[in-house]
C-alpha cells in the first residue's frame, strides 16, 4: 500500500514542520499523526476563511452609505415646443460628466 507524500496532505508550512518534527518513522504512528494534523489543519483553515469572510462582509456593509434623498427631478423648458417641457430624473449619487448640449 502506497501513501501520499506529505506535501499533498498538509498545506500549511506550520503543520509540515510539526509532522517532520514529530515523525518517528513508524508507519502506523506516522499515518495517525498525519491524519490528526491534516484534520487540525482543515479546522484551522476553515476558521481562518470564515473569519476573513465575516470581516470582509462587515467592512463592506460599513462602507455602504445609504442615501436618504430621493431622486433629483429637473424640469426645463423644451427648445422645440412651448407646451412640452423636458424632465430629467437622476439618482442623488449620479455625477454628470458631460454637457447635454
Amino acid at each position: 500500500m502506497r501513501t501520499q507524500p506529505v506535501d499533498r496532505k498538509l498545506r500549511l508550512a506550520e503543520f509540515k514542520v510539526l509532522f517532520n518534527t514529530w515523525r518517528r518513522y513508524v508507519v502506523v504512528f506516522d499515518n495517525l499523526l498525519l491524519g490528526f494534523l491534516s484534520w487540525c489543519e482543515q479546522i484551522l483553515i476553515d476558521n481562518r476563511v470564515k473569519t476573513d469572510v465575516d470581516m470582509a462582509i462587515e467592512q463592506y456593509n460599513q462602507e455602504i452609505v445609504p442615501y436618504d434623498d430621493g431622486p433629483v427631478i429637473v424640469e426645463s423648458p423644451s427648445e422645440t415646443s412651448e407646451r412640452l417641457s423636458s424632465v430629467r430624473i437622476t439618482a442623488p449619487w449620479y455625477i454628470d460628466m458631460y454637457d447635454e448640449r
